[in-house]
This record gives structure tokens, sequence and C-alpha cells, in this order.
């Protein structure tokens, strides 16, 4: 269909302006504002996981140990510059 073409156009060009697809690109970003809310507030992995759009906290988690390779709990650990 017209669409798909439509879409596999623009998946392309994304993929040759930035290296990533649009996807990628969103993903990222919101695994870099979850380790800074880490680093930075006291609000849990859950409060965090909403805020940044994912309704299931586990789906959340797992995006993140792939991008940091350990859970938000073990970063926020590691990371922290707040007492909490």
């Amino acid at each position: 269909s017209k669409d798909a073409t439509v879409d596999s156009k623009r998946k392309k060009l994304s993929t040759m302006l930035m290296g990533v697809t649009i996807h990628e690109y969103v993903r990222a970003k919101k695994m870099d504002h979850a380790a800074y809310l880490l680093k930075t507030t006291d609000f849990n992995i859950t409060e965090i996981a909403i805020q940044l759009g994912y309704s299931e906290q586990g789906h959340f988690s797992a995006l993140f140990k792939q991008t940091y390779k350990c859970s938000p709990l073990e970063y926020r650990k590691k990371h922290c510059l707040t007492k909490n």
C-alpha cells in the first residue's frame, strides 16, 4: 500500500540521517532521561516508568537493563547523587 511505502521511505531516511530509526532514537532519549531521574531524584522506578510513557514497569526495567547492562535500581545505587 501507499502508506507502507511512505513509512518505509521515512524509516530509511531517518536511519540515514541519524544512524538509527526514529523509534530507536526516542527510546534512547527516554533511557537517557530515566538515568538522569534515577541519579537526581528519589522517584521510584514505577513513577519514572510512568513519566516516560511506559505502562508496565517490568517492560521499562527490561529496556533499561538492555541499555545500561544493569537494572534501574542497580544503576541508582551505583550513580546516585542524592541521599535516599
